[in-house]
């Protein structure tokens, strides 16, 4: 569904950018995470959505919900976000067949990536670079599926 909404290149793009900017903040709160996100947005110099969109469907698993991407950040707390955008750009990976480079992250919030990951069969994880600017790399496994269909996420 994310995938006809937004568009797999674009969606991958934005939940590229978001998840290292998640991991580093110092402190979990909406107004932290606000404006980060906020940031980038302007940095990048694209729409709201185009960030914030992607954010809300890879951690709610649906279109609709009561709440944004930062509000459902912040419930489920650092680390069930950082997973399932783990989750979602391991998907993004596997049905593209193209690796994904994160931005640096500490080693703290690259284990957690690692360890959502390390089950996986259909990608690998590992960090690549030095020290503080280490990368997390999330490698797909096998060719991607010619039949891929876009859908819904339900967790």
């Amino acid at each position: 569904l994310i995938y006809e909404l937004v568009g797999p290149l674009l969606t991958k793009e934005a939940l590229t950018a978001v998840l290292p900017i998640l991991a580093n903040l110092p402190e979990w709160n909406q107004e932290a995470i606000h404006a980060a996100l906020f940031a980038e947005i302007e940095k990048l110099g694209v729409k709201n959505g185009w960030l914030l969109y992607p954010l809300r469907v890879a951690v709610s698993g649906k279109q609709f919900t009561p709440g944004g991407g930062i509000e459902l950040a912040v419930v489920l707390g650092r680390e069930e976000t950082l997973r399932r955008l783990a989750l979602r750009l391991a998907d993004k990976a596997r049905h593209t067949g193209e690796k994904i480079m994160l931005e640096p992250m500490n080693r703290h919030e690259r284990k957690i990536i690692h360890m959502a990951l390390q089950d996986n069969h259909r990608v690998m994880t590992y960090s690549a670079g030095e020290e503080p600017f280490r990368k997390l790399v999330i490698e797909p496994k096998h060719a991607p599926r010619r039949d891929y269909k876009a859908r819904e996420y339900d967790e």
